[in-house]
């Protein structure tokens, strides 16, 4: 009877060890979403706002000025940043999707995204931003399209987690973008909010030398102005891009967790990080809608 009994734990227990924690798996996805859109809303401002403030200078100033970071971001620094955030961010999803047993349609957007990737790989000059990263975009983009409609989902799950190397590498080239690394003195975007900033200063000089002819228009003109650096100055004095940053670390960390415990039965070490995860991207998110309003 004893030797039954040990049999049937033994068989019981093979099971649950090759079990994916499908709840734990959700939950990082869902994490994921919030830090990718995120990190996306505060792309697109950062872009949008530099080719604003290059505008505002060339009707106030006359002068057709963007700055060096500027022209960055609406080439292939700019790029890079954004189709990154896209992998990411369905990587993210098909984790979700996975977890809840239920497919969505990304072919369309990821293979626009996969192409952008194979573009910058083919143009001159690539080696100045990061071919690994690149080349990792590529090939996560690849899996994911090849997962699409992949029906086993332990199997899928494996694999996602497998190329776990690679999503470090994309999710630290972003976490670089907006907080440094180890040998940015400053990243891109601080540069860049504050390359705006002083670019708006010298609106305002020129406006003021121009209030006496035209009070009022001058006077539109420097409230908008004031409006655009108070939303600089709360990306600035706020650490949006410290926050980000620290969301990402956390992130990368539940990765490694998630990657190393997703198929076995102690969730310890694994909660203490996904309590961490949601803590982290939460203050980013706040400082992110903070910045907005």
């Amino acid at each position: 009877m004893k030797y039954v009994q040990r049999a049937l734990l033994i068989l019981l227990a093979v099971p649950l060890a090759a079990c994916v924690n499908f709840g734990a798996v959700k939950g990082f996805s869902d994490e994921t979403a919030k830090l990718t859109s995120a990190t996306r809303d505060e792309f697109m401002f950062v872009a949008k706002d530099c080719a604003d403030v290059a505008r505002v200078r060339r009707i106030v100033e006359g002068v057709n000025t963007q700055g060096s970071n500027c022209e960055k971001l609406a080439g292939a620094v700019g790029e890079l940043t954004s189709h990154t955030n896209d992998v990411l961010a369905v990587y993210g999803k098909k984790l979700g999707a996975l977890a809840d047993a239920k497919q969505f349609d990304y072919n369309a957007d990821l293979q626009r995204t996969k192409a952008a990737f194979t573009g910058l790989k083919d143009r001159e000059g690539v080696a100045a931003l990061d071919p690994a990263v690149v080349n990792a975009g590529i090939a996560v983009a690849d899996l994911l399209l090849k997962l699409a409609t992949e029906t086993q989902r332990k199997e899928a799950v494996e694999q996602l987690l497998a190329e776990k190397q690679r999503i470090q590498l994309l999710a630290t080239y972003m976490k670089t973008f907006f907080a440094g690394g180890r040998t940015e003195a400053r990243p891109i975007y601080q540069l860049q909010l504050q390359e705006d900033d002083s670019g708006l200063e010298d609106a305002v000089s020129s406006l003021k030398a121009l209030s006496s002819r035209e009070p009022i228009r001058t006077r539109e003109w420097l409230d908008d102005i004031q409006a655009r650096r108070e939303a600089l100055k709360k990306r600035v004095d706020g650490s949006v891009g410290s926050q980000l940053g620290s969301a990402i670390d956390a992130w990368l960390h539940s990765l490694d967790t998630l990657s190393r415990k997703a198929f076995e039965p102690d969730w310890k070490e694994w909660k203490d990080q996904y309590e961490q995860l949601k803590s982290k991207v939460t203050a980013a998110t706040d400082a992110v809608d903070a910045a907005r309003r």
